[in-house]
């Protein structure tokens, strides 16, 4: 379905959003320009020079530490990021899947009279949160543990403001209450982006339909959710998180609670662990 078009998020007629392509060909998250000409943006300048010191290694793998809590596995991301151990998963960027997608579907996003709205669930220290400000959105990032909202924003002070009209600001929340929801002035978002969040949420539980429940709460008609569909290569019989998944998976839950996919494309640019296997997708709100 990569030539469907995504319908206008508003057919208001002035703009506050950025020129997609102009931002992400000035700040290649990355560290390379798109290009391919060298070129440090002031993301990676910085994340260098704030580079976390290697953790030691861990004494169990994430799996077992996550079967020894019985079930409890919000208590332990919240040690992880309360004893600083969070630096295992962070990549010290926005993905470039992201940026190129961004980049090469500007259609994603219509002119408004406001700055749209971004949520990123589950964001670290808000690589992707910055991206989105930097394309002129309103960003939130979501968190559970105060230590990671404390991370992010220490890590945001560090970086440039965005340009105007771009914001960024980070909350401390279960994504599945509301009362993170209810400190903010917005209560519906144009964009939600998911990389590593739902698969993190137990199967066995029942969590990824009442996630998929979530998000359709959250967007609003004619608003994006972006998956980066990770780990697909994954065997489903190996223990999590992340927990395998499939780009059926993804079908099945959003399109029962009103999605329609509208872009599903395979990266050129990957991060590491999902290097010539991760799929990206955008799905519009109905």
């Amino acid at each position: 379905m990569s030539g469907i078009t995504i319908r206008a998020l508003s057919k208001r007629p002035t703009t506050s959003l950025r020129p997609l392509r102009a931002i992400v060909a000035q700040r290649s998250v990355s560290g390379t320009r798109l290009n391919n000409k060298p070129s440090l943006s002031h993301h990676t300048e910085n994340s260098m020079a704030s580079a976390l010191p290697p953790p030691s290694p861990p004494k169990m793998s994430f799996q077992d530490i996550f079967a020894a809590s019985h079930g409890e596995h919000q208590n332990v991301w919240k040690n992880f990021w309360d004893k600083g151990t969070y630096h295992y998963w962070d990549r010290g960027q926005a993905s470039p899947s992201l940026v190129d997608f961004l980049k090469d579907h500007p259609d994603l996003f219509q002119p408004t009279e406001k700055p749209l709205t971004a949520l990123v669930p589950g964001c670290g220290r808000g690589h992707d949160v910055n991206l989105f400000a930097d394309l002129g959105m309103q960003a939130y990032g979501l968190e559970l543990a105060a230590s990671a909202t404390q991370i992010a924003q220490e890590f945001s002070s560090t970086i440039s403001p965005p340009p105007a009209p771009g914001s960024r600001s980070y909350i401390t929340g279960d994504f599945f209450s509301n009362e993170w929801l209810d400190r903010l002035d917005t209560k519906k978002f144009d964009l939600v982006y998911d990389y590593t969040f739902m698969v993190a949420l137990d199967p066995a539980k029942g969590l990824r339909e009442q996630w998929a429940e979530r998000v359709a709460a959250l967007i609003r008609p004619g608003g994006i959710l972006i998956c980066l569909e990770f780990p697909l290569y994954k065997a489903y019989d190996l223990p999590g998180p992340p927990w395998a998944i499939r780009s059926e998976t993804y079908i099945g839950l959003l399109e029962t609670v009103g999605f329609e996919r509208v872009y599903h494309v395979k990266p050129t640019r990957y991060l590491p662990a999902g290097k010539d296997s991760d799929m990206i997708s955008a799905w519009r709100r109905i």
